[in-house]
């Protein structure tokens, strides 16, 4: 059993009533200094093994596996690209927002927010609407990020339609 588990073990014989009276109940005991020894044990195992190992010291499946060059180069451009499309969306909607974190986590909380995607071949429009944010401030700043967005009237890459943004309202809380 791991060091966790009999830690929880130990905790719960000492928790059984009658366990701080131990020499008057004969059986919780040496049930207890039996699990003290075997943490004593755990614990003197996980202290004299190595917290790191080197790579070449790892079995050949165990082994993490690195991107050839190429790809590496090519996976930290789209990271790079990806972190300057957060700042940018971070500093639109921070005169909005205010505190820093504030406006960090709505940046996130809006890549991870539902959306309707509906195109209009006719109108050649391609229209995303955003569902309702936790917050009206967060929908307020997504109005404005919408705006911002529709002004620059993007056309989506291989379809020809215009991207057009909008958050949806939030529908009215019910009656009690």
């Amino acid at each position: 059993m791991w060091l966790k588990g009999r830690r929880q073990e130990r905790a719960g014989l000492r928790g059984r009533p009658g366990a701080a009276a131990q020499t008057r109940r004969p059986g919780i005991a040496p049930e207890i200094a039996a699990v003290e020894r075997q943490i004593e044990g755990l614990e003197r195992d996980r202290d004299a093994t190595d917290s790191h190992v080197p790579v070449g010291e790892l079995d050949p499946a165990l082994r993490p596996e690195t991107l050839p060059a190429a790809r590496r180069s090519l996976w930290d451009g789209l990271r790079m690209i990806v972190y300057r499309a957060e700042t940018l969306v971070a500093a639109t909607v921070a005169p909005l927002l205010g505190q820093p974190a504030t406006v960090r986590s709505f940046v996130k909380a809006l890549h991870q927010a539902d959306a309707n995607v509906l195109p209009d071949d006719d109108a050649g429009i391609l229209r995303v609407q955003l569902l309702p944010l936790v917050t009206t401030a967060q929908d307020d700043a997504a109005a404005a990020l919408c705006d911002h967005l529709n002004a620059q009237r993007t056309i989506f890459p291989g379809s020809g339609m215009r991207l057009e943004f909008e958050v949806l309202s939030a529908p009215p809380p019910e009656a009690p």
